[in-house]
């Protein structure tokens, strides 16, 4: 995908996540300021293809699956815990889980590739 593309992708995601939270829990200017930030960045730097076998493992790895769904029930505890305090910070705090994911997973991919 050409950069460009990519950027302008992330912009739009970035903004889609933030207005419905914006309309929804306006809570703190801060939180409202992280949102589109990571959202917009984890769309720029993930790698789309390489994701699903670094979070999921490949078909045969049990082990990947099993990792899987440890991230999977931690982050919904946590995420529905920060979602009780207010929904800014919710989605704040999956947004992280996943940048963490994407982050992880292009630095896997780049040092594949080396």
């Amino acid at each position: 995908m050409r950069r460009l593309t990519r950027y302008a992708i992330s912009v739009v995601v970035g903004l889609a996540v933030t207005v419905p939270v914006l309309l929804v829990g306006y809570d703190s200017p801060t939180i409202l300021l992280a949102i589109p930030l990571v959202y917009a960045t984890t769309t720029a730097i993930a790698h789309w293809d390489a994701l699903p076998t670094s979070l999921f493992g490949s078909r045969e790895s049990r082990a990947g699956w099993k990792m899987g769904a440890i991230a999977g029930g931690v982050s919904a505890f946590v995420c529905i815990g920060l979602l009780q305090v207010s929904i800014p910070a919710g989605i704040a705090g999956y947004g992280l889980l996943l940048f963490g994911s994407v982050l992880t997973t292009a630095e896997l991919d780049v040092t594949d590739e080396s």
